[in-house]
């Protein structure tokens, strides 16, 4: 679903081929991660499984170009997603765990400030925003600062500055956890919207019926892909 509003991209390559991680480790005291090669495929959404300390968040982190890994490597249509600054590329988009939503801000400038970021002008940007707002059936809360929301409403507004940006890849990670059977399902279709566009969709989940709805599922635990 398109909000209308163009945003700085980089070139795509002609021929889309995903994200891939090579035999990715990362120690942090301990190992986090053992010897992991996995492949997100663009057009398809991809649910990551696993216990509380499998892995998942770090793995996500990784192929997003937050973290570097300690060996192995993640790259993008061939291009690696590591910058050496930990920030990710203009190609990716994050639905954090904790939000991550600025507390001064209301719900349409916590949209609106990720389009900003990549160079949209500030009315385009509004404008995008509150139609993101929109498919997650919270366009009315666009006034409200983020205090004033639950943790279900903040887990929408969440999604919706992680959708906003139509980027090459979107992580998301347990986007449903404070969501409601109903609101559930709207954001599944909103993933496989995406999906549909084009975009590598990796969703981290604990919910067997989120994983149920993805095309792929790759399992962890302890640190290694089971599945």
């Amino acid at each position: 679903m398109s909000t209308g509003t163009s945003t700085p991209t980089q070139e795509r390559p002609a021929q889309r081929t995903g994200l891939r991680l090579d035999s990715i480790t990362y120690v942090n005291t301990r190992t986090l991660l053992d010897d992991v090669s996995v492949a997100f495929p663009a057009g398809k959404v991809t649910a990551l499984s696993g216990p509380s300390g499998s892995g998942k968040t770090t793995l996500l982190s990784i192929a997003g170009g937050l973290l570097e890994p300690t060996s192995g490597t993640a790259k993008l249509d061939g291009r690696p997603v590591w910058t050496g600054s930990g920030d990710p590329l203009p190609a990716v988009a994050f639905v954090l765990q904790v939000y991550g939503l600025v507390p001064i801000l209301s719900a349409r400038e916590n949209v609106s400030i990720a389009l900003r970021a990549r160079g949209a002008a500030p009315a385009d940007a509004d404008e995008a925003a509150e139609a993101a707002l929109a498919r997650f059936g919270i366009a009315d809360l666009g006034e409200r600062q983020v205090e004033e929301l639950s943790g279900g409403q903040m887990q929408r507004v969440a999604c919706a500055r992680g959708f906003v940006v139509a980027a090459d890849v979107l992580l998301a990670d347990e986007p449903t956890s404070e969501l409601d059977e109903g609101n559930r399902a709207v954001v599944l279709a909103e993933l496989r919207e995406e999906a549909a566009r084009g975009a590598v969709v990796v969703v981290a989940t604990h919910d067997p019926a989120v994983v149920e709805a993805c095309d792929l599922h790759i399992a962890l635990d302890e640190g290694r892909v089971v599945r």
